[in-house]
Formats: structure tokens, C-alpha cells, sequence
């Protein structure tokens, strides 16, 4: 029932009833988030709360169709699952929110600010594999980039020394 309420006219009741399905623990929970985010003409508010919820569920099977929806979502939609990705609290799934990021860049035509925003997330997942990414975006084109990715080496390397 609470999936087809994310097809509500009213956004905020759409937008309920994804934070809902992202508390259940079911997988199938996850998967109707997934295919919803991938289906056309979903406002770009509602493909946000929905990535926010796929993160916030915290679990494999949420990833991987938050994942799959990626190169889908509208670009504001992307910088919201990057943003959700970089304050994942499960410390046991951060090396799949890098391993995404890592996936995005490797895209090839990221924006300045999805860059930014990667570099931000790399920096609060805390994972130190992300030190060479992180050093190629310190020489990026664009001034925010490297802003973003200095901060993120200097947050890494400051969580190694303790």
C-alpha cells in the first residue's frame, strides 16, 4: 500500500511515504524504491527523498538499486545521493558507498559540482583508498573541486594519525 503512495499528486505525501518504506527492513521495501526512482517523469523532489531513503535504509540490496538508478536521476537528484552517500552511518557498507562514488567519476562527464560533492563524500566516508581519487581531484579545472577535495585528504589524513 505505501508504495503506490509514491505516486500521490501531492509531493509530500509521495515523499512520506518513501521515508516509510525506508524504514522497513524487508528487501522488497528497497526494490519498490528502485523501480520507482527509474520510472519516468518522477519530480525531481521526489527522486531526492527517494535516494535519501535508499541510503538511509543502510542496506546492500538499497545500494545496489540506488546504484543502478544513478545515471537515471536528474542531475539535483545525483547530487542529493551523492551528498546522502557521504553521511552513511553503517560502517560496514561505506566501501560500497566509495566504491559508487569511484563508479560515478568514472563515468566521464561529471559536473563541477558532482565532482565537489564526491570529494566531500569521499572525505566523510573516511576511507583511505580514496587518497589517489582525492589527489587527482585536488588538480581538477575547477577551483571548488579542489577546495572540496583538499578539505577531504586533509580529513582523511587527520582520521589516519589518530
Amino acid at each position: 500500500k505505501l508504495s503506490d503512495c509514491l505516486d500521490d499528486l501531492d509531493i509530500h505525501v509521495a515523499e512520506k511515504a518513501a521515508f516509510a518504506l525506508s524504514r522497513s527492513p524487508l528487501p522488497r521495501a528497497a526494490e519498490l524504491l528502485g523501480l520507482h526512482l527509474t520510472k519516468t517523469l518522477v519530480p525531481v523532489r521526489l527522486q531526492c527523498a527517494i535516494a535519501r531513503a535508499l541510503v538511509w535504509m543502510a542496506t546492500p540490496v538499497a545500494l545496489r538499486h540506488l546504484r543502478q538508478a544513478m545515471s537515471q536521476l536528474d542531475p539535483a537528484a545525483r547530487q542529493e545521493a551523492i551528498a546522502a552517500l557521504g553521511r552513511l552511518e553503517a560502517i560496514e557498507l561505506r566501501p560500497v558507498a566509495v566504491e559508487m562514488l569511484f563508479a560515478l567519476l568514472d563515468e566521464g562527464d561529471v559536473s563541477a559540482s558532482a565532482r565537489a560533492a564526491i570529494a566531500h563524500s569521499l572525505g566523510q566516508l573516511q576511507d583511505l583508498r580514496a587518497l589517489p581519487v582525492l589527489e587527482t581531484l585536488a588538480r581538477d579545472a575547477d577551483e571548488r573541486v579542489q577546495w572540496h577535495a583538499i578539505a577531504a585528504i586533509e580529513r582523511l589524513t587527520a582520521a589516519g594519525d589518530r
